[in-house]
């Protein structure tokens, strides 16, 4: 679930069959330096993933940053 992670978070999420639910996090920690695809807002998380439909979008702000959850269907 951690796509700060992974540098093509579409290329990847082509690769699970369509229709399947997915849950998705990342969030806008630029500081780590194995966060290579931090996104600024759960808006820029849900266009940079493109699912198709969209069950849930939330974010929880913490100390250090912010964790944007995502749970959609490819």
């Amino acid at each position: 679930t951690s796509c700060e992670h992974i540098t093509n978070i579409r290329g990847w999420l082509n690769k699970i069959p369509k229709e399947k639910l997915v849950l998705l996090q990342s969030n806008n920690f630029v500081e780590a330096p194995d966060h290579i695809n931090c996104v600024n807002s759960k808006e820029e998380f849900e266009q940079q993933t493109s699912l198709k439909e969209i069950l849930y979008s939330g974010e929880l702000v913490t100390p250090m940053y912010t964790r944007f959850m995502i749970i959609g269907r490819t």
